[in-house]
């Protein structure tokens, strides 16, 4: 998500939904599960399930 897709919409991070995914600066990503929970990839233990994070974050839904 590091350039502008016409079938990615930034989205108010208050409104994500499940599937969007969540951004920060092309550092760290993450994929909104629902119940302010989130999927993200931990190069030193893999994909692990853990609170939602917000600051710094930008979320985007990718759209058809």
């Amino acid at each position: 998500l590091h350039r502008v897709d016409r079938r990615q919409r930034q989205m108010c991070i208050r409104d994500r939904q499940k599937g969007d995914i969540l951004n920060n600066a092309g550092q760290h990503m993450m994929l909104y599960i629902g119940n302010g929970m989130v999927a993200e990839s931990i190069e030193t233990t893999g994909v692990r399930i853990t609170k939602l994070r917000t600051k710094g974050y930008k979320a985007y839904r990718i759209t058809e």
